[in-house]
């Protein structure tokens, strides 16, 4: 699955009219992942609303905005396995530290960062 303008245009567009319909346990995991595509994409606006979203109540949201992050960004902060930090078994304690490291490291490297494009295929 190639990673489109139009396509990431069409998820903003189904993430910004549910805005007014739904309550935002519902918006904002939706607007976690058109964030996490926008990042995927080569977007750095994108790292922006994904650590806004680091503070929010739902440790699923946490961890939605934090993975794409540590990945995307910080490959060597980045766990070899995820476990604790995605769904189902999310670990706040964890997320929490992993946020720290990610934080410090943002800071210390925001105005140099620049993000790449990640091309993904269907095929194997």
């Amino acid at each position: 699955m190639q990673f489109d303008g139009e396509r990431i245009e069409e998820e903003r567009e189904i993430a910004l009219s549910c805005w007014d319909s739904y309550p935002d346990a519902r918006v904002v995991p939706l607007l976690a992942a058109y964030a996490q595509r926008r990042l995927y994409g080569g977007d750095k606006e994108a790292i922006y609303a994904l650590k806004a979203l680091l503070d929010y109540d739902s440790v699923e949201v946490r961890s939605a905005a934090l993975v794409p992050l540590l990945h995307a960004t910080t490959p060597e902060l980045a766990p070899k396995d995820d476990r604790g930090l995605s769904p189902p078994n999310c670990d706040a304690t964890l997320i929490e530290g992993a946020k720290a490291n990610w934080l410090a490291w943002w800071k210390e490297n925001e105005q140099t960062f620049r993000p790449q494009k990640y091309g993904f295929s269907d095929a194997g």
